[in-house]
């Protein structure tokens, strides 16, 4: 859980000496799409093998942040329907949810990710800008670089969350 803000660690040092961020920025912005791409493929692969359905919710979401990657109009609006689609699931699927065995190499991978998506989102919201909380020196400098540094290790933490743990197709739970 420490890729997130050791990005963000990295790139204030690099700011600092006296590194340009715009053409990171514009790199990190080209690329997030084909990362979040791949994880929401192997996703996809994973589900079909293991027939894990619970899995399928994650895959969904996966498949949903991709979505708002590639920046469709209206995307917001769209990706908080995908995400509430996903929570009503999740609650129709509580009892398979609670009886399929925890796959903590996955869960640990997909925690990260998540943190480190939720750090990417607190910066965007400016949360540590100089008039709310000024932990970052020069983030107004490079806060657009620091949003997409965290997203990009998140996309890229997602992949190894999408590869980690077991492959095994599930018994008679998974054929429910």
């Amino acid at each position: 859980m420490l890729f997130g803000p050791a990005v963000v660690v990295s790139l204030t040092v690099g700011h600092k000496l006296g590194a340009d961020y715009e053409r990171l920025q514009i790199v990190l912005e080209q690329i997030g799409p084909y990362l979040i791409g791949v994880a929401a493929a192997i996703y996809v692969i994973r589900t079909a093998i293991t027939r894990n359905w619970p899995l399928a919710i994650v895959t969904f979401l996966v498949a949903s942040l991709m979505c708002r990657e590639i920046h469709f109009a209206h995307m917001d609006r769209v990706i908080f329907a995908l995400f509430g689609t996903a929570g009503a699931w999740a609650i129709l699927w509580r009892k398979r949810i609670a009886a399929s065995p925890p796959d903590w190499p996955h869960i640990s991978w997909l925690l990260a990710a998540m943190v480190t998506y939720a750090l990417s989102q607190m910066i965007a919201k400016r949360v540590f800008s100089a008039r709310h909380i000024p932990i970052i020196p020069g983030e107004d400098a490079i806060h657009t670089a620091l949003e997409e540094g965290a997203e990009t290790v998140g996309h890229l933490i997602l992949i190894v969350s999408a590869v980690a743990g077991s492959w095994r197709r599930r018994g008679a739970e998974g054929k429910k």
